[in-house]
Parts: C-alpha cells; structure tokens; sequence
C-alpha cells in the first residue's frame, strides 16, 4: 500500500468543507491517510486513536463526504480527485464494498456513487483508471472471473462480452422500461402529523422545507425513510436547536462538535 497522501485544496477550500466543524474536519483528513489505495477504510480504529466523536463521522457522511456501508466500513467519496496512485505502488482494495460503489465525474471531479444493481441482479466492478506509468486495464465483470481485456499489441484479439442480459433493460409486462422506484416522499400535513403523533421535537415546516429544499437528499443519495429523517431532526432539534429562533436581544452561537464555541458561525447540516 502507498504511504504518502494527497488531499485537494479546491475540496477542502469548499464553503461546505469549511461549513463543518473542526471536528468532522480533523477526522477528514485522519481517514484520508488511513483509507487503503482505494479509498475503503474501518472507522472504528480510527475514531478511537484520534478519540475522535461519532458525531463527527455522521457529519461527513450526511455532508458527502464520505460513504458508510451496513457493514461497518466506509470510503472517501473523492478519492479519486485527492490521490493519484502509480499502479507500481498501488494495492487493491480487500473489502468487498468496492463493489457496491462506481467511479462518476460530478462537477469537473471523479467520486464515488452508489452503484445500481444490473438487471442481471450482479454488481459491476467499477471501472478503474490509474494515472502512473502504466494504466490498469479495464475489467468488466459479470459474476465470473474473466481475465482483463486485452489491448496492447497487434494481432491480439479483444475480448468482448456481449452477453445479451447485460444490454437488455428490464420491462414491464406491456413491454415498457420499468422505471426506478422512487422513495416515498410526504406531504406537508403528513409530516406535521407525524411529529404530532410522535411528540417530536421541533418544527415540522422547517424540517419539511429543508428537504424539500435539497430534493429530499442526504449528501447524493436519496432519502430513503423520511420518517426515519424526522425522528433523526427531532434528535438534532434537542440537541442543537435546529428551527428554533434565538431569545429577543440574545445572538445565538453554534457549537461545535464538542459543546464549545469555535467563535466561528456553523451552517446547518443535512441530518
């Protein structure tokens, strides 16, 4: 695994990176250094060598940061618009989240997105690009080992799978692309009705407004439990008092991840 590290100033000089508390943004850099040469690191060794706080990697997760699986494991989300790894040097990831993530150019810079499942029911290896003195080849994988294909030299003849599942969309009976399932969304009433009915703290408005600001995401990806969103704001609501406006004649200060004033205004984050 290479031992050095890159972090891109035009990531970390982002109002959004900058937005976050120091906390969030120390344990940034600490998972940078201890991800492997992919990007896939286990938190829990860190946050406890760093005596960093849980807080703090929720906010870079809900922020896009970074990316947390069910399994524990997590990846930088732009790995790949930090480091360049010479492919000499470089040693592929071992945990078996890689393949639940691809390789996408957002805005001018490579990141990490979930991957949708095929209509084959497999997961693609994400394509993967070196920037060194040799380039990895490309591998497209469709649940079996098939070796790389083979560009290099003339003569050589190049593998190609062409497997008829791959290309094919799944349709609907009436032979129609059966579009995505989009995750439910509530109204405006359901969401006050759900804070009245499960005595949860703070303004259901504001809650209903902010997502419906940001499209009903949490960094890139989709809200998938609103409820659960709801009950996560009610939480935050109590604790640091999203909604809530300041005593008449008294500025409010954030706090920042430990409870102190960092004399600096924090933006509010995504829950």
């Amino acid at each position: 695994m290479a031992e050095k590290r890159m972090i891109s100033i035009s990531l970390v000089d982002d109002d959004r990176f900058l937005d976050m508390t120091q906390g969030a943004q120390l344990l940034y850099f600490h998972l940078s250094m201890r991800a492997d040469d992919d990007g896939f690191f286990s938190p829990k060794k860190t946050l406890r060598t760093v005596n960093a706080k849980q807080s703090s990697l929720d906010e870079l997760v809900e922020n896009g940061y970074v990316i947390m699986f069910p399994s524990g494991a997590g990846c930088i989300t732009h790995w790949y618009a930090n480091n360049t790894i010479k492919s000499d040097r470089y040693k592929e990831s071992q945990y078996p989240e890689r393949n639940q993530v691809e390789l996408r150019t957002i805005d001018g810079r490579k990141e990490y997105v979930l991957r949708n499942v095929s209509a084959t029911g497999t997961n693609l290896e994400p394509q993967r690009n070196q920037t060194g003195t040799k380039m990895e080849p490309e591998r497209n994988q469709l649940g079996t080992n098939l070796e790389p294909q083979d560009r290099i030299g003339k003569g050589k003849k190049e593998l190609s799978l062409s497997k008829e599942s791959s290309s094919k969309k799944e349709s609907s009976p009436h032979g129609t692309t059966a579009e995505p399932e989009m995750p439910e969304k509530p109204s405006l009433d359901e969401a006050k009705a759900y804070f009245r009915g499960n005595l949860l703290s703070g303004d259901p408005e504001v809650f209903y407004d902010h997502y419906e600001a940001v499209g009903w995401k949490i960094g890139n990806a989709p809200v998938q439990d609103w409820r659960a969103a709801a009950r996560k704001w009610s939480v935050k609501e109590r604790e640091f008092g999203y909604g809530r406006s300041s005593p008449k004649g008294e500025e409010s200060k954030p706090r920042d991840y430990d409870g102190s004033y960092d004399g600096h205004r924090m933006k509010e984050v995504s829950i």
